[in-house]
């Protein structure tokens, strides 16, 4: 016993996008095509006919091409109707256009790139030669964790008025949503094409239709079309609905992770921080000076030498204010505990640019009678060197000249 074609859609919380054929009361073989969306992507989409003859779904409003979402919904090649979910319809056509046989042209297709549903792509490639076959095609991804594409090919023959077979892309009980059936077997009660048309749009869930279509082989361009003028999208996009079957949807199954639950507080508090104007360039500035003056001035302080004259914001532990320290002469180092400590906490205070492969440079004075302003050290030798680069660096930090000798 076969279910009702409006039965079976009407079971469905979410059939996504379907393929349909089916022989009607009054002895027509007839496609139908239709779309389902809960996003704004998805609802803003219409089903029209081209000149080329071919029914597309394109954007309803400006918008950037989406190959997932706007394709060839239906074209003829030669005798045969070629319809489905997506952009596979046109490669299908283009292989029969060539010779192929339609069992052949519909091989090689694979699911829609979308994780985590992996939205199966539906093809039909009807005869329109009288009572001629029709093959149904379904790239479907495994149930389980395997990668590589299932591929059903059904042909369907001799179908009698009333009977009818159906694909859609999901299925939900309004608490899940899968994939749908790989095919199921339908009554159709409709006596005619307008009929169907109406039976179909009317099974539908209502907040949910975007399009609906009704043709014949060789008759794309008197194809019935119903749309869903002036409904109001959801303003959100691109996300999986959830357990209790509210959160929005892309139509072409791309997924998104839902929005956290938030109680009314928090998202009161979410919403007034979204509503903060962001820091302005002068304030993440000065916020960055005052990071990198409180890092430079941590080797001086550690040796008890006084700061020299500059500007460290906030460094006396106000918030945001800028507070000049008076210079002071900087006194010799007689004697340290440690040459390590010294030697680490000059080359801490030296700047980016004076270090090299992790050593710390120390220009070593002149000998007497010798040229030139002395050759770079790679380390501390004694407590004089190391008092003449704390020195060195007060003096960098003052902006006074530095010179090296005896």
């Amino acid at each position: 016993m076969l279910d009702r074609l409006d039965k079976t859609l009407a079971g469905n919380h979410y059939p996504g996008r379907g393929v349909l054929w089916c022989r009607t009361g009054d002895g027509d073989l007839l496609g139908a095509y239709f779309l389902t969306g809960r996003s704004r992507a998805s609802q803003a989409r219409t089903l029209h006919r081209t000149p080329e003859g071919t029914l597309t779904v394109a954007p309803s409003e400006a918008s950037a091409h989406d190959h997932l979402r706007h394709y060839v919904a239906a074209r003829q090649s030669g005798h045969r109707l070629v319809f489905g979910n997506g952009e596979q319809v046109a490669a299908v056509a283009d292989r029969l256009d060539s010779g192929e046989h339609p069992a052949l042209a519909l091989d090689g297709l694979d699911y829609e790139p979308d994780p985590p549903i992996f939205t199966p792509r539906l093809t039909v490639v009807a005869d329109g030669r009288g009572s001629g076959p029709a093959w149904f095609g379904a790239a479907r991804h495994s149930a389980g964790a395997r990668a590589e594409t299932n591929r059903l090919t059904l042909r369907v023959d001799g179908l009698e008025p009333g009977e009818g077979v159906l694909m859609t892309t999901y299925r939900s009980d309004g608490q899940e949503i899968a994939t749908g059936d790989p095919f199921t077997e339908v009554r159709v009660d409709a006596g005619n094409r307008a009929d169907l048309l109406t039976a179909l749009w009317s099974a539908l869930p209502a907040g949910l239709r975007i399009a609906a279509a009704v043709f014949s082989p060789g008759g794309l361009a008197e194809a019935d079309i119903r749309q869903a003028d002036g409904r109001q999208a959801d303003p959100a996009d691109g996300r999986r609905p959830t357990a209790d079957g509210r959160a929005p949807e892309a139509d072409h199954g791309e997924a998104s992770p839902p929005a956290p639950h938030r109680s009314p507080a928090r998202r009161q508090v979410a919403a007034k921080s979204s509503e903060r104007a962001p820091p302005s360039a002068e304030r993440v500035t000065r916020s960055r000076a005052k990071a990198r003056a409180t890092r430079s001035a941590l080797p001086l302080r550690s040796a008890g030498l006084p700061l020299p004259q500059d500007e460290f914001p906030g460094s006396d532990g106000t918030r945001d204010g800028l507070v000049r320290h008076a210079a002071a002469p900087v006194p010799r180092v007689r004697a340290v505990p440690s040459r390590t400590a010294v030697a680490g906490d000059c080359f801490g205070a030296l700047r980016p640019h004076a270090r090299s492969g992790g050593a710390l440079l120390a220009r070593r004075p002149r000998r007497e009678g010798s040229a030139g302003r002395g050759r770079v050290g790679a380390s501390v030798r004694g407590p004089r060197r190391a008092a003449d680069a704390v020195a060195a660096r007060a003096r960098v930090l003052a902006g006074q000249p530095i010179s090296f000798g005896p």
